[in-house]
């Protein structure tokens, strides 16, 4: 009640949980979606760099890099392995 005015019906309350409940489980697919997008262009960016130092001579600094890539992978892995 709001100054003597009902702002839903009787079912209205349950309606607008419903709507923010869907609402947020949204935004959750939306959060996973863009972590999954972010994951796999952060990993191709470290092996691009990592080919980098390897042409420019900088071996050691390339192979850094890859298992940097190679770890970062294995943690997305195993993320994705406690998902399911």
């Amino acid at each position: 009640m709001y100054g003597g005015i009902r702002l839903f019906p009787s079912g209205g309350k349950a309606l607008l949980l419903d709507e923010v409940i869907h609402y947020f489980q949204s935004l959750q697919q939306q959060a996973e979606e863009t972590n999954e997008w972010t994951s796999l262009i952060t990993s191709l960016l470290l092996e691009g760099i990592s080919a980098i130092f390897d042409e420019l001579g900088f071996v050691l600094m390339g192979m850094v890099v890859a298992f940097l890539a190679l770890l970062l992978s294995v943690v997305d892995l195993i993320r994705e392995a406690r998902k399911e």
